[in-house]
């Protein structure tokens, strides 16, 4: 896959979507298993030599130790929790509803 992340990451696999987005990931070929580590996105955008490059963002987080680097202790790593979506307003979810019905039930009366 090339050599942009250095000798010591070539394990380190990516995926590239348009022209600036990498996706980066390994597999581990005897337990057939993938495991994505990151994606890019608007503020870290493919571009040589920049300080927000992908390729030196992605580094930069390896060298750091987030992800891990070694393939027992990536799959030990837990995940990032995740939120709880959160809840619309009143107003916001009348304003979802179909405006037509709602006025005419309002204006004429109807049930």
């Amino acid at each position: 896959q090339g050599s942009t992340l250095g000798p010591a990451y070539k394990h380190w696999l990516r995926a590239k979507f348009f022209q600036q987005y990498r996706l980066f990931f390994r597999y581990h070929k005897a337990s057939k298993a993938i495991v994505y580590a990151w994606v890019n996105d608007e503020d870290t955008k493919r571009a040589y030599d920049s300080p927000d490059d992908a390729y030196r963002v992605f580094r930069a987080m390896l060298q750091g130790g987030n992800p891990p680097d070694s393939w027992d202790a990536l799959l030990t790593t837990p995940k990032a929790p995740r939120r709880a979506p959160r809840r619309a307003s009143r107003s916001a979810r009348a304003a979802r509803r179909p405006a037509t019905n709602r006025s005419a039930t309002t204006r004429w009366g109807w049930s």
